[in-house]
């Protein structure tokens, strides 16, 4: 995060966040819906709900999302992950499990 976005996501006094913070935040959101006007036909436009949603809840988890998605599709089309421990793949369980893998090397 940029310093002046940083600067815009201090509290203020009532322990608001700025709006000049929000239009930040949602401004990609508002491009994506745009663009995904282009996505094709129905299927294209799922597909680009899906990833648009596992992009931006990797964002709003601190997760880096290439490295997120990266490591998901791999688990999934190797079979190392079982349909019985998909919940290990939700964007706030993959992070606590790498923190703990770092804490552990460390």
């Amino acid at each position: 995060m940029s310093n002046r976005r940083a600067s815009l996501a201090q509290p203020d006094a009532a322990g608001e966040v700025g709006t000049a913070y929000r239009l930040l935040t949602i401004w990609p959101i508002a491009i994506g819906k745009k663009n995904s006007l282009f996505s094709g036909d129905e299927g294209g436009g799922e597909t680009w709900a899906i990833l648009s949603s596992l992009l931006n809840t990797a964002k709003l988890n601190g997760v880096d999302p290439e490295a997120y998605l990266t490591d998901v599709l791999e688990r999934m089309v190797s079979g190392r992950t079982t349909n019985d421990r998909l919940h290990e793949l939700l964007a706030w369980n993959w992070k606590a499990a790498r923190e703990a893998e770092k804490r552990a090397a460390a």
